[in-house]
């Protein structure tokens, strides 16, 4: 296959989060960073508790704890 033909990964640089010089109030802004992966998987997953869990790392259990935490609901089945 010809060179010009072959896809190539782009490269993404990271860059290390920078702390606002007036401060930051962590503890939200992790709980809200949690919450918003909680969100992407549940969607991701159809609302399958059981396969978030697992693309989040985490056991079942732990991630309904965190559910019931934040005042989450799975996404209606349709």
């Amino acid at each position: 296959m010809p060179e010009s033909m072959v896809l190539k990964p782009t490269s993404v640089e990271y860059q290390e989060p920078r702390l606002p010089r007036g401060g930051i109030d962590l503890k939200e802004h992790l709980s809200s960073l949690e919450q918003s992966f909680i969100k992407q998987a549940l969607d991701d997953a159809g609302g399958v508790v059981a396969h978030a869990a697992k693309r989040l790392g985490m056991r079942r259990t732990t991630l309904v704890e965190k559910l019931r935490k934040y005042g989450l609901q799975r996404a209606e089945a349709s």
